[in-house]
């Protein structure tokens, strides 16, 4: 026997379509129609306009979702990021830097606001420069290498400043 079902999901709610405790699509803000032809399926409502964090045990699921051969549907309302252990994350909500993200697995919702991770290095680099022709006073050429060695010490500061931290130092030591 068919049970159809019909959600609305609110303005600031996802709904989250579960078939036998898996995660079979996500509902955006609307009127769904769900059928089921068994009653291992239902629709829980979660607020997703009170934070952007998606809750862990759900954000374990859609992971596993993603990775099934058959995707499943709606998850392009779902940010998902892995930060690397050497790396620090940094939450840009609307355009704004909301917070650093630790490294780890994360999601966020994408429904009422424009969600983006920036992936800052923490590690030690290095930059290289070609030769570099320079004169001295009395009109001698020289050919200068120049290597250096370098590293983010404060995420925030440097992508709150510079829009890319890379490209400046390289120009700053060209100068």
């Amino acid at each position: 026997m068919a049970i159809i079902q019909r959600v609305t999901v609110k303005q600031n709610e996802c709904g989250v379509q579960l078939r036998d405790g898996e995660v079979e699509r996500l509902l955006p803000p609307g009127r769904h129609w769900v059928l089921s032809w068994a009653a291992s399926r239902r629709v829980d409502l979660l607020d997703a306009a009170a934070s952007p964090d998606v809750p862990p045990q759900l954000a374990a699921r859609l992971a596993q979702a993603r990775r099934r051969p058959r995707p499943a549907a709606g998850l392009s309302n779902v940010l998902q990021v892995l930060v690397p252990d050497e790396a620090v994350g940094l939450l840009r909500i609307d355009g704004t830097v909301a917070r650093r993200l630790a490294p780890g697995p994360h999601a966020f919702w994408r429904i009422h606001h424009d969600v983006a991770v920036d992936l800052v290095d923490l590690r030690l680099q290095s930059l290289d420069l070609p030769g570099q022709d320079v004169l001295t006073r009395d009109h001698v050429p020289l050919r200068l290498d120049l290597a250096a060695t370098w590293h983010v010490a404060d995420a925030l500061c440097a992508v709150a400043q510079l829009h890319d931290p890379a490209a400046h130092l390289r120009r700053e030591l060209r100068l």
